[in-house]
């Protein structure tokens, strides 16, 4: 029988990141779930905010940089590295660079990531802000020698 890893093993976060792909991989043939996006800006500072539904299963992007998320409705219990935290609004938490994080919405969300930025352009700022699927694999994976 094989032993389990745990969280706080040096051996699982390459493990949880290499499982959590082929999850994502698996999910893309549901396609994308159809969420409502909004976008604000104000001098040096970009919010992104998402209407997700209850019920609603989604893995995140990995950001490239650290930022704010704020938890401005609703409740999820929301995975980062294996930990699993109950989050309900309103709720305001960092993330660090690299995080790539687990949903699965208990009630009617309104979720909101902010980075500075004087970048107005969607597209530049998705390409700034967070790795493509190849970016991450190989950044992410190069470093742990994967």
């Amino acid at each position: 029988m094989k032993e389990l890893i745990k969280a706080k093993d040096p051996d699982f976060i390459p493990l949880y990141r290499e499982k959590l792909y082929e999850v994502q991989e698996r999910l893309k043939i549901n396609g994308k779930p159809d969420l409502a996006l909004m976008h604000d800006f104000s001098p040096g500072l970009y919010m992104r905010r998402l209407l997700i539904p209850a019920g609603t299963f989604l893995i995140g992007g990995t950001h490239k940089t650290e930022h704010l998320n704020i938890a401005m409705s609703g409740s999820a219990h929301v995975m980062i590295d294996g930990e699993i935290n109950y989050i309900k609004a309103p709720h305001v938490m960092k993330s660090g660079a690299g995080v790539k994080k687990v949903f699965y919405i208990l009630e009617d969300m309104i979720w909101a990531t902010t980075h500075v930025t004087e970048e107005t352009d969607l597209d530049k700022l998705e390409e700034t802000l967070i790795l493509n699927e190849q970016e991450e694999k190989e950044t992410y994976f190069k470093r742990l020698n994967l």
